[in-house]
């Protein structure tokens, strides 16, 4: 019963990872990179095609970046009239 224990166990563990683990570091990583160079149209991240929170969360995320991109454009190109 032990092996099998550690068997479901290791599924457990490899599941939650796999699901919700490594999608919220991937929602992370985007937003440093974001941070770093709001600019750079390659730090937008592209949202996955999942119906759950966390494909709510990245179409949200991307949807907030590329406003921002298009301010920040905006705000340069208002400056470059004077």
């Amino acid at each position: 019963s032990l092996i099998i224990s550690v068997i479901a166990a290791a599924l457990v563990y490899a599941t939650v990872q796999w699901l919700a683990v490594r999608p919220l570091q991937r929602l992370t990583a985007s937003m440093t990179a974001f941070q770093q160079d709001p600019e750079d149209p390659r730090r937008v991240i592209s949202p996955e095609t999942r119906s759950d929170e966390v494909g709510t969360a990245e179409q949200a995320l991307a949807d907030m970046q590329k406003q921002l991109r298009a301010s920040l454009l905006e705000k340069e190109r208002l400056a470059g009239l004077g």
